[in-house]
């Protein structure tokens, strides 16, 4: 049974954390991993499946573009259903996947605003100087979360991961970047994998993009809840340091 950590941790122990809870959850949440991949990289390898089809729409035509954003959108649903469903996973709390669906329906459209307001802040901070924008774009990335999992409104949100990650910015940017290398490490390990077992002939196979897909499909629905998990248990891990910086008991 996994339970979060109850006090300040190291960077280390944070994501041992996480592995654990993506060790415990990620066969409930593999389903909603599955489809929220499959909306997400459909997109991506859509103009191979055309180029070698009798399909025929324009890459610039409105029936591409409103097949693009439905797929993405569709997406967005399902990773926000994976999250909630992670959230109650290590906060012990009974959920299904359908409620987890709903979950995210429900908060679908403060989630859109909170995501266009997010782009506009770290875009204007990066028209300032590089810095700022990226430091803003680490301490509102946890803001989508608190929209989600704790029902907050749009600048509520924003500006409570604001002042959650200013301070640790630097200790968050670090234990994130652990999954995001993970992910890029097995996504080149196994490209390499695969174009080595079929020589190089892979690209002369007939739809080769297949294979591509299937392979990068199983690969970011196990690797999609593993962001997550980290993420999850480093929220917490910055809500037990806001507590006792907040504490006037705590020994500075």
């Amino acid at each position: 049974m996994f339970s979060l950590l109850t006090k300040s941790s190291q960077q280390s122990e944070i994501l041992e954390s996480g592995f654990k809870l993506y060790k415990s959850s990620y066969k409930q949440g593999f389903l909603l991993a599955l489809i929220a991949s499959f909306f997400f990289l459909v997109p991506l390898y859509w103009p191979y499946i055309t180029l070698t089809s009798n399909i025929h729409i324009s890459e610039h035509s409105a029936t591409h573009l409103l097949m693009l954003s439905l797929s993405w959108l569709l997406s967005l649903i399902f990773s926000l259903g994976l999250l909630f469903k992670l959230h109650c996973s290590c906060n012990g709390i009974q959920n299904s996947t359908l409620q987890s669906i709903k979950q995210s329906l429900y908060r679908l459209v403060t989630t859109l605003l909170v995501a266009t307001l997010y782009l506009i802040i770290v875009f204007s901070g990066t028209m300032l100087l590089i810095v700022p924008g990226f430091i803003l774009s680490i301490t509102l990335m946890f803001s989508f979360m608190m929209v989600v999992n704790e029902n907050k409104g749009v600048l509520q949100s924003l500006l409570t991961s604001h002042q959650l990650v200013w301070g640790n910015w630097w200790h968050t940017f670090v234990i994130m970047s652990v999954p995001l290398l993970l992910n890029i490490i097995i996504m080149l390990l196994a490209f390499v994998l695969l174009v080595s077992i079929f020589s190089k002939t892979l690209f002369q196979i007939t739809g080769w993009y297949y294979y591509v897909f299937a392979l990068h499909l199983i690969l970011q629905s196990l690797l999609l809840p593993l962001t997550f998990s980290i993420a999850l248990v480093l929220f917490n891990d910055l809500r037990i340091k806001q507590r006792q910086n907040q504490s006037p008991f705590t020994v500075r």
